[in-house]
């Protein structure tokens, strides 16, 4: 099949194509910034030679790209978390959203697969399914994504074959995007100091979310909607994992989980930005003090598949944070004398 990618070079995106041309398929990049893509993809070892340049946002771009394909990937998005990105984000999450399925549903593509998040759910009851309720969230990243999750279920409803799948926090190695997504920030700021706060969180390895987008690269399955959740860590057993990883065992900071959404807010509102590596904002806080596990085995029985370790995703990611100089040799510990990172970009 030929697939259009949006979003193709970011993290999500690029892990994506490079699957996608491995298991045989060709891909077309939909890029605001063409000369970004021999440095994104040169570390996967692969490269999509098809690409028009342009704006999700732009039908006439998104037109252009549409023509010739059988099926796209809709990963254009950002996780900007902080107030002052509301605008910014609602432009790229919903408008981009609406305007690549909607042209790529009359293109006649199939499937059509939105990438949204677990964060268009409501943190209720003891698991998020795809069945949960959806968010309330009235501004920032969470409201951007629950508009574009409720235009794709309105063409879902409408017999679109729009397929939708809810990745959690996304982990992993190569991250093609500066600044580093929050999770990246938030393990840089756990190696240094285990910060155990309540609750924990859900992570998935971007080649496993990249796998189970290649898997669902079927015609003719209609609307689905696929929970691709991860690994439920909480903070305590992360630092655990840390400790006996890197052979080290730094402090740790246990605070209380209001504390941390009272700083989140004061940080939205203070003049400067706040002394820590990693993103301190009101949503950022209530996700990490409040989060419940993802349950996703619907998705792995009906893909028959399942997720790596979570040994092995952290012990990859936390070793290319290494080598990209993210973090210091010496706070990895022995991590780094043990295998090498695994030179494939999939399972």
């Amino acid at each position: 099949m030929k697939v259009l990618i949006t979003g193709g070079t970011g993290f999500v995106g690029s892990h994506t194509a490079a699957a996608l041309l491995r298991d045989g398929h060709q891909v077309r990049l939909l890029a605001r910034r063409p000369e970004r893509i021999d440095r994104v993809f040169e570390p996967l070892g692969v490269r999509p030679s098809d690409v028009i340049v342009g704006d999700a946002t732009d039908r006439a771009a998104v037109h252009r790209a549409v023509d010739g394909c059988d099926a796209v990937v809709h990963a254009a998005a950002t996780v900007a978390l902080k107030k002052a990105d509301a605008q910014r984000v609602n432009r790229i999450n919903t408008t981009a959203a609406e305007t690549v399925l909607e042209l790529a549903a009359a293109a006649r593509l199939d499937p059509i697969i939105s990438v949204s998040s677990v964060a268009v759910f409501a943190l209720e009851g003891a698991s998020l399914t795809v069945a949960s309720p959806l968010s309330a969230a009235s501004e920032g990243y969470a409201r951007s994504k629950g508009d574009a999750e409720r235009f794709a279920r309105g063409m879902q409803a409408a017999g679109a074959p729009v397929t939708i799948t809810y990745p959690s926090g996304v982990f992993g190695p190569r991250v093609p995007e500066h600044p580093l997504p929050a999770m990246h920030q938030a393990a840089i700021a756990l190696i240094r100091d285990r910060w155990v706060l309540p609750s924990g969180m859900n992570l998935v390895d971007v080649r496993d979310l990249a796998a189970a987008h290649t898997a669902m690269m079927r015609p003719g399955r209609g609307p689905r909607r696929f929970m691709l959740g991860g690994h439920f860590i909480r903070w305590g057993e992360m630092a655990d994992i840390l400790d006996e990883m890197t052979g080290r065992s730094p402090r740790r900071r246990k605070v209380p989980g209001a504390v941390m959404r009272g700083l989140g807010r004061l940080a939205e509102s203070a003049p400067v930005a706040p002394p820590v590596d990693f993103e301190l904002t009101r949503e950022a806080m209530e996700d990490a003090t409040r989060m419940v596990p993802a349950d996703s085995s619907a998705t792995l029985d009906a893909l028959g598949m399942s997720f790596r370790d979570r040994w092995s995703m952290i012990a990859d990611t936390y070793r290319w944070l290494v080598e990209e100089g993210h973090v210091e040799p010496e706070w990895a510990g022995r991590l780094m004398s043990s295998a090498a990172l695994d030179g494939d970009a999939t399972p």
